[in-house]
């Protein structure tokens, strides 16, 4: 069975690919220097933050406003597909502000 360690890695692994920069951090709001420890996924450019919430099985992705759509088509695919292949659910935000890690 899949779990939520090999999802953050595979999100790690599809961002980086995009050539994305991220930051990691853990349950605790820490940084986190390995993917498997991770739930949070943030990148400055594009501003988004994606998420894995393992108590809900949930994957969610969340963007600025101000992120162009046509960066965003690619991420939004990759990330929902991650979602549907570890029978996690998916959400997608946009938020009216630039998005920061807590």
């Amino acid at each position: 069975m899949k779990n939520s360690e090999d999802l953050g890695n595979e999100v790690f692994e599809f961002l980086k690919g995009l050539g994305i920069s991220i930051a990691l951090t853990n349950k605790n709001g820490d940084d986190a220097l390995d993917a498997e420890e991770a739930n949070r996924f943030y990148s400055e450019d594009p501003n988004i933050m994606v998420t894995i919430d393992s108590d809900n099985k949930e994957l969610k992705l969340s963007k600025s406003k101000h992120v162009e759509d046509d960066k965003m088509d690619r991420v939004h695919k990759g990330i929902k597909n991650l979602a549907h292949k570890y029978a996690f659910d998916f959400d997608f935000k946009i938020y009216g502000k630039t998005i920061q890690p807590k």
